[in-house]
């Protein structure tokens, strides 16, 4: 197995076991994946959970800013390759491979695999039908839209669509 692969792996094995101790009571519309924004690390850092609610606050291309969401969980976190080597040891390995292959943001590359392989049908909480799991590295829409369509579903992206929140 390709040293990304083992990365991938193990952060989307973090992060499902983050997302099942959150306590959500209200649908959710959007589950996102960050790090502190200018940091290079593979391992997720914040995860954040919009509401309904709170998408019904803003204007449609701020609804994708996850700082301003109702559920947030990093405190305390720390980068897994602080804290193990082989995780670290992979990391470094698959930015190496990541660069042979000319990809240029290993960390958007890593957080995009682990949304689009999160299914929303193990999400321990109530969601809407236009629910969706996605990468928000940095405070550029352009990126967030393209990670969106990334991750989501064709149906959810749909439906987003239709409400003109794809903007």
């Amino acid at each position: 197995m390709a040293a990304v692969d083992i990365v991938i792996e193990r952060v989307l094995q973090r992060v499902k076991e983050r997302v099942a101790t959150l306590t959500v009571a209200e649908p959710a519309f959007a589950l996102s994946l960050s790090a502190t924004p200018w940091t290079d690390r593979l391992d997720v850092q914040t995860i954040a959970v919009g509401l309904e609610r709170d998408k019904e606050q803003w204007e449609p291309g701020d609804c994708w800013l996850p700082h301003d969401y109702s559920v947030q969980n990093s405190f305390g976190w720390k980068d897994l390759a602080e804290i193990d080597a082989d995780f670290a040891s992979a990391c470094a390995q698959a930015r190496n491979e990541l660069d042979a292959r000319g990809i240029e943001d290993p960390q958007r590359y890593v957080y995009n695999r682990v949304a689009a392989r999160l299914d929303p049908a193990l999400m321990p909480f109530p969601m809407t039908e236009d629910f969706v799991v996605y990468t928000f590295i940095q405070p550029d829409i352009v990126d967030t839209m393209e990670n969106l369509q990334f991750s989501a579903s064709p149906q959810a992206l749909a439906i987003l669509e239709r409400k003109g929140l794809l903007r």
